[in-house]
């Protein structure tokens, strides 16, 4: 992962069967942009100019060239806004029951193209978001208990989404909301659905929090924060960034902690409204994107250098 400004330089590493030269290479020249470069197999690694904060190394898969590190908080938030958009407004637009449902009322019958949208999309949008934890801590250089809770949640919320996405509701769920209430029961298949989708709200929602917490006081050069760390931070998240991080993050605490949001399934299931319960699960999902949809402007500056050999990304 490269920081593209002009506070970084490059730092070369030779290949293996070279370090028996004596003579070391010589330090790249300051450019207002971190060209990629490639020795021994292995990309080059920056760090602030000013010495302090640790390097960030990457040598991933084959190939050669340079892919923006935006490109994986974009395409979950719009392969996850595309899985809510497709199902919701088609089984909308057939004038099915209920009329304003949630998600996953609209994609648990097997073989439909509204299921295979749902699931393609989310398990491929929690790979993306997956990653996106992951570059979010590398190019913030985020250290620390707080840092690792941010990053694991998110995780944790990837994992959540793509479950969710990989186990719909039951096929007879509309048959079952149909019977008298006290006769209405969920599947194992039900239940594995409404607690992964409780796990990637929670979980997100713990990401989302910290991280804009995090990110928010230590621009300020609060909680621990090294001057380097101050400079990082405010070069690559601006100040309308962060306002939107904080607003993602105000919305997000109000429609997931909403006591219509929370088990959702088995709430309609025992009588609560479905039209409610939908329309705060949308709050809800809207707010997490837009929060997402922030780090792909943070990540804008920050570049993934490929090799021509394999490897793994590696940080210290």
């Amino acid at each position: 992962v490269v920081l593209n400004n002009e506070d970084v330089e490059p730092l070369e590493f030779p290949n293996p069967a070279e370090t028996s030269s004596a003579e070391p290479r010589a330090r790249g020249a300051r450019s207002s942009r971190a060209a990629p470069h490639v020795s021994g197999g292995m990309v080059e690694a920056v760090r602030m100019s000013s010495g302090a904060g640790a390097p960030i190394k990457m040598a991933p898969k084959a190939g050669s060239g340079e892919v923006s590190a935006a490109i994986f908080p974009a395409a979950g938030v719009v392969l996850g806004a595309g899985s809510m958009f497709f199902t919701v407004l088609s089984h909308m637009a057939k004038g099915l029951q209920p009329p304003v449902p949630t998600i996953s009322m609209t994609a648990f019958s097997p073989g439909t193209v509204a299921q295979f949208v749902f699931t393609g999309c989310l398990v491929v949008s929690a790979v993306f978001l997956f990653f996106t934890a992951l570059l979010v801590r590398k190019a913030f250089d985020q250290k620390g208990f707080l840092a690792g809770v941010s990053f694991y949640a998110g995780l944790l919320s990837a994992t959540g989404m793509a479950v969710t996405g990989v186990v719909p509701l039951q096929p007879d769920i509309m048959e079952i909301l149909a019977l008298p209430r006290h006769l209405r029961r969920m599947n194992m298949q039900s239940m594995v659905h409404s607690y992964a989708a409780n796990v990637f709200f929670l979980a997100a929602l713990l990401h989302v929090v910290v991280t804009t917490a995090l990110l928010y006081f230590r621009r300020q050069g609060m909680w621990g924060a090294t001057p380097a760390d101050v400079k990082l931070l405010n070069s690559t998240i601006s100040p309308r960034s962060m306002q939107l991080k904080v607003i993602s993050c105000a919305l997000s605490i109000m429609f997931i902690m909403s006591p219509l949001l929370l088990f959702m399934y088995p709430k309609i299931i025992g009588g609560s409204r479905v039209t409610m319960v939908a329309l705060n699960q949308y709050g809800a999902v809207a707010s997490l994107l837009t929060f997402f949809g922030t780090l792909t402007l943070d990540l804008l500056g920050t570049a993934i250098l490929i090799s021509p050999r394999s490897g793994k990304l590696k940080g210290e």
